[in-house]
């Protein structure tokens, strides 16, 4: 095993535990969340950029299709606001919705950025040893 498909086994593990994570607080969990004075209410919306920043930034970085892995993401995102509608407990948001992508986007600057960057590397690299 390289090292390169070992970092994709392990940054995939990572992903689909902090999906799970983003889906469990999302879906399932019922208690309060802390509120930030800071935030004047707005602490839901913070935690749905948070969230999918940190899933973003993992899913990104495995190195997959960068149009479908943002446009799986979105759609996750999409389906958590949808299951809300159905859950007694929750109720669905297009701020929320608004603040994941958000969370998206901010997160697919500089993991593109950076996989930009790899890839001139890379190219550069790679022409140098003919």
């Amino acid at each position: 095993m390289t090292a390169v498909s070992f970092f994709r086994i392990l940054a995939a593990i990572v992903a689909l535990v902090t999906g799970g994570v983003v889906a469990y607080y999302a879906l399932v969990f019922t208690g309060p969340f802390p509120d930030h004075p800071r935030l004047y209410g707005h602490n839901d919306l913070a935690l749905h950029v948070l969230a999918f920043v940190a899933l973003s930034t993992i899913v990104l970085l495995l190195g997959y299709a960068w149009w479908w892995s943002i446009a799986g993401l979105v759609l996750f995102a999409g389906l958590i606001e949808i299951v809300q509608i159905f859950l007694p407990d929750r109720t669905a948001d297009w701020l929320d919705f608004a603040g994941s992508v958000t969370g998206i986007a901010l997160a697919a600057i500089p993991v593109g950025g950076l996989r930009l960057v790899w890839a001139l590397w890379v190219a550069r690299e790679t022409d140098g040893d003919e």
